[in-house]
């Protein structure tokens, strides 16, 4: 069996029963773990050591386990961080969301969870190093992009980077937001699985399974996502759309999911109204455009434009050239 990609993993934790069931666990499939329970200690090895991935709980001895991973964030902006927690919020989502963490879990976890998870994150390595150069887009005016995306979770969420940068947008709430919006474009529009088919696959490490097979299957294998970005004065407006049947969006958007719920149901649209500043769909519920007043630029600056006073009420975004 070859070395994993995600080779060295970091595991911060104060149970100590959970760091020996996952180290065995991990170890068993050629990881090299190293654990503590000290935020403090944590902050050292990552230093000393060099980890490929952190993962932390939220509560650790004498510290927020979120405090850390924003530490460890400056250290390296690009290490994998996998969030563990035992009491989910609405904050506690947003700010992990903040720091674009590659899963937020919910305890009790099993080892097959986890599993999936690296799984997921050794295919998103190994796109990150195979695609870092390929253009995803032949042409493009800076101004606006619209791309055809597919139902591929990773590349897709290669795609969302690649067009921010290409216009300009370094901003992290954009960003983590946007992916959202796509992934649940993708799920539960064009592959229409329900929050109660995830929620039955994903404590058993099945999720990603079933996203290949409905990806695979018919009439979803042709569907695809589209997107488009465009500049409104110097910030942007998103249009994402499926070509699934559509949901009851009002119903989502006005009960707000149960707290111990977060992890399943409703994350994204949660996230997409917290990072956003004003978001709405179309009356079939397949087609979402957000708008973002204040974007951070790759040049570090904060650009500030001045926006119709509801620019998302008259009308969907035109298609290209009209």
């Amino acid at each position: 069996m070859g070395k994993p990609l995600l080779n060295k993993i970091l595991m911060v934790e104060d149970d100590a029963a959970i760091r020996d069931v996952f180290t065995r666990g991990l170890t068993m499939k050629g990881y090299e773990v190293l654990t503590t329970s000290d935020a403090s200690e944590g902050r050292d090895l990552f230093t000393c050591e060099k980890p490929d991935l952190v993962v932390s709980d939220v509560s650790l001895e004498g510290a927020d386990g979120l405090t850390f991973l924003e530490e460890i964030r400056e250290l390296d902006p690009l290490c994998p961080l996998i969030v563990m927690t035992g009491y989910s919020s609405e904050e506690r989502a947003i700010r992990a969301a903040r720091l674009s963490v590659a899963d937020y879990l919910l305890k009790p976890i099993s080892i097959a969870r986890l599993y999936e998870v690296l799984e997921r994150l050794e295919r998103e390595v190994w796109i990150r190093r195979n695609l870092r150069s390929a253009p995803l887009f032949r042409e493009a005016n800076v101004e606006r992009i619209d791309i055809e995306i597919g139902n591929d979770l990773l590349l897709a969420q290669q795609h969302v980077e690649n067009v921010l940068k290409h216009m300009g947008f370094d901003d992290p709430d954009v960003y983590v937001g946007l992916k959202e919006a796509v992934f649940n474009a993708i799920e539960h529009g064009n592959l229409e699985i329900t929050h109660e088919d995830k929620s039955a696959v994903e404590d058993i490490g099945e999720y990603m399974a079933l996203v290949r097979e409905r990806a695979g299957m018919t009439p979803f294998a042709d569907r695809r996502i589209s997107l488009t970005v465009r500049r409104w004065g110097e910030g942007l407006l998103c249009e994402v759309g499926d070509q699934g049947p559509g949901f009851d969006w009002r119903s989502a958007v006005a009960v707000a999911p149960a707290i111990h719920d977060l992890q399943h149901h409703g994350r994204g649209l949660i996230l997409i109204q917290a990072l956003f500043d004003g978001f709405e769909f179309n009356e079939k519920g397949n087609r979402l455009q957000l708008i973002k007043h204040n974007v951070n630029c790759s040049e570090g600056e904060t650009a500030v434009a001045s926006f119709p006073a509801d620019p998302l009420a008259a009308t969907f975004l035109p298609p290209p050239g009209e």
